[in-house]
């Protein structure tokens, strides 16, 4: 019975961690580019004998891409990353809504600057501005750089940083997605598989309750049986 309450108590674990991350991707529906969360579980055997052990991981996969017309809004199609900023303070995103600060660095959400094949780019924001697929930047019909995309061998080294950012413990091969002018990526989390998720973990939730509370009360009793003799 005891080895039964552990077991509830690590399915509690479980199914809170499991709530935590169904909120946050619900919270962040509607933040572009954004990357739902998902939680995984295996069961794996100890000295104290068997618990759940989780595991979390970000689902990559590619958001809708929605047309805002704006030439500083850029999407990827395909497998990829724009690199922003530099070491520590610097990171990878899919969240292309580019702006231009006072010096002209094109730069992503954070004011970290957009990196390109030869370093930050550089605009005059006076000028029109056009991007190629391939993520060629020209101004005036002049060439002034490529953006940076890159791709990871290992995305589970991924690991988020906020503002849209993903960190890595690899470094970044070049990628060969495609670069969209005039659009956006939206979240990836889909509201009505996210609310089914958890539904069916709010269930489990009171199931793992009602197993506990069962086996608690039946614990009781047998040390109340046995405390007569």
């Amino acid at each position: 019975m005891v080895d039964g309450i552990r077991a509830g108590a690590e399915g509690l674990r479980l199914m809170s961690l499991k709530l935590d991350t169904l909120a946050a991707n619900m919270a962040n529906a509607s933040t572009a580019a954004y990357k739902k969360d998902s939680v995984s579980a295996g069961v794996t055997a100890g000295a104290g004998g068997e618990s759940i052990g989780t595991a979390g991981y970000i689902d990559l996969s590619q958001g809708e891409l929605v047309k805002t017309g704006n030439p500083l809004d850029v999407a990827l199609e395909g497998e990829g990353f724009f690199v922003a900023g530099q070491g520590d303070a610097g990171g990878f995103t899919r969240d292309g809504r580019f702006s231009v600060d006072p010096s002209g660095r094109l730069t992503v959400a954070g004011g970290l600057p957009v990196q390109g094949a030869r370093g930050p780019i550089v605009l005059n924001p006076s000028l029109e501005t056009v991007i190629t697929a391939d993520g060629s930047v020209t101004q005036a019909g002049k060439a002034l750089d490529r953006l940076r995309v890159v791709k990871f061998g290992d995305p589970s080294l991924l690991s988020k940083a906020g503002n849209g950012l993903l960190k890595s413990g690899e470094a970044g091969a070049e990628a060969t997605a495609a670069v969209r002018q005039g659009f956006v990526e939206n979240s990836n989390v889909r509201l009505v598989e996210e609310m089914a998720s958890l539904m069916q973990v709010m269930r489990s939730f009171e199931s793992i309750q009602k197993s506990m509370t069962s086996q608690d009360s039946a614990t009781g009793k047998l040390i109340a049986t046995f405390g007569k003799y």
